[in-house]
């Protein structure tokens, strides 16, 4: 290629490593159709523009940067040479592409920001640590669109186990295969602009000017103006921007499994008590005519989440098959405050952002990624990044999720005081009551009964709403 006849210095190439990337790179018109573009490029119909691979193999796209760069510009993420080496930009970077971390993305690529979606596995979603539940009031309180392929059961029911005793109430709800969600929210942000880069683990970040250098295995480092840490219950990038991290988790591991019987497709069952999920409960949800999700969380338990899982399937499901184990952990302390600093913002899993109750996380870290989305968006037109900016999302947060969040949390102390005869006596007393009832009801016909409850007899519609996020 020409540059006015001088000679170009060839920068070192890219290792072999950085094959993957894909970059946009716009021409000079009078360069575009110069003959001198290395064989083997490809170039689209409209002039131009170049798009291909990073090398390719062949050795012709390193020429290509050789000898175009002093010509070319680079988008989604941008390419540079920096003395310590190659390194990629970006307006905003975020740490893990689950329900949180796409939500943001898709905000900030449509508000047109240049934002890096990084993802440590090979596809979103996988490998699968949450029993995807969802409710439809969440849904169709906080609009949040659910896709038809990605639904396994749409149970209508759920019962309550507590010793021997039982109720059955409403509560509508999807059940998903959170692979297929998690990979479906981030083909939403990349249709939206961002650029999404899987297998790309983040191990590090450090402030560099008013903005961030992150660390990544499996590619060069990135430089972002923001960091978005959407990065679940491990919440490393709340270490790394020097916020405390959720101080109470849950054990949790499930399995599905392949049944000799039909099951209930109408039905998610739940068991409560010590001896069977020590300070958590145990499900099992419905996700095909002979295959079930069973799982269980624990808390301060005095043996392996394991261990009581399996004493679990083999009284419940005796005959069953493990087709797929899933563990992880889950956020049961509440939101983190703050979940921001300077040029920093945790979502989702990684504030804290889970129903304390329930355990339940989709809809609020859905919430909470579009509020991290709309904050930093306008965080970046204003070029203020100071953590009084970034504040306003926890503020805003609280207000559509967090006060039910709180609400629970009041909830599940009020229940963790009582006895476990006490307990018995409330489910029986729940046991009833119609089966035609949603939850709701049938939890404040509880709290009628018990003193310790009364007061949140005061917040009928709050609680209403708290069961369902």
């Amino acid at each position: 290629m020409h540059n006015g006849g001088q000679p170009q210095e060839a920068p070192a190439p890219l290792p072999d490593t950085y094959a993957r990337y894909h970059f946009h790179i716009y021409f000079r018109p009078h360069i575009a159709g110069d003959s001198g573009i290395p064989c083997g490029s490809r170039l689209p119909a409209s002039p131009g523009q170049f798009y291909g691979l990073l090398p390719d193999g062949t050795g012709h796209n390193c020429d290509l940067l050789r000898y175009l760069c002093p010509h070319v510009t680079y988008q989604g993420p941008h390419l540079t040479r920096p003395s310590g080496g190659w390194l990629l930009k970006a307006d905003v970077a975020v740490i893990g592409a689950g329900p949180a971390g796409s939500s943001a993305t898709a905000v900030l690529a449509r508000e047109g920001f240049d934002v890096v979606l990084l993802e440590e596995h090979a596809r979103p979603g996988v490998p699968q640590h949450c029993a995807g539940m969802l409710t439809k009031e969440a849904c169709r309180r906080l609009g949040i669109r659910v896709p038809r392929g990605v639904v396994q059961s749409e149970p209508s029911h759920v019962v309550i186990h507590y010793g021997s005793t039982s109720f059955k109430a409403r509560l509508d709800m999807y059940v998903l295969d959170r692979a297929s969600f998690d990979q479906y929210m981030a083909e939403t942000a990349v249709e939206a602009g961002a650029e999404l880069l899987t297998g790309h683990k983040v191990i590090g970040m450090r402030r560099s000017g008013h903005g961030w250098l992150l660390s990544v295995r499996g590619g060069p480092e990135l430089a972002s103006e923001l960091v978005i840490g959407a990065d679940g219950y491990k919440a490393l990038s709340l270490r790394w921007a020097g916020l405390e991290r959720p101080s109470e988790v849950a054990s949790c591991l499930q399995y599905e499994l392949k049944l000799d019987r039909e099951v209930d497709q109408d039905i998610v069952v739940c068991y409560f008590g010590s001896s069977v999920a020590p300070g958590g409960y145990a499900w099992v949800v419905p996700i095909g005519n002979k295959a079930v999700r069973v799982g269980l969380g624990v808390r301060k338990a005095s043996k392996p989440a394991r261990f009581y899982l399996d004493a679990f399937v083999k009284k419940e499901f005796p005959n069953s098959k493990i087709v797929k184990r899933m563990a992880g952990l889950v956020s049961t302390s509440g939101p983190v405050v703050p979940n921001y600093t300077g040029a920093y913002l945790a979502v989702g899993e990684a504030a804290g952002h889970v129903n304390p109750l329930t355990g339940a996380g989709i809809a609020s870290s859905m919430v909470s990624g579009r509020i991290a989305g709309l904050i930093a968006s306008r965080a970046l037109e204003e070029g203020d990044f100071s953590a009084l900016r970034l504040s306003e999302h926890y503020t805003t947060w609280r207000s559509v999720v967090g006060r039910y969040h709180e609400l629970a949390m009041e909830v599940r102390r009020a229940l963790e005081s009582l006895t476990s005869e006490e307990l018995a006596c409330l489910v029986k007393d729940m046991s009833r009551g119609s089966s035609k009832s949603r939850l709701s009801l049938t939890a404040l016909s509880l709290l009628a009964r018990n003193p310790k409850f009364v007061k949140f007899l005061l917040k009928v519609r709050e609680l209403k709403v708290a069961l369902c996020l």
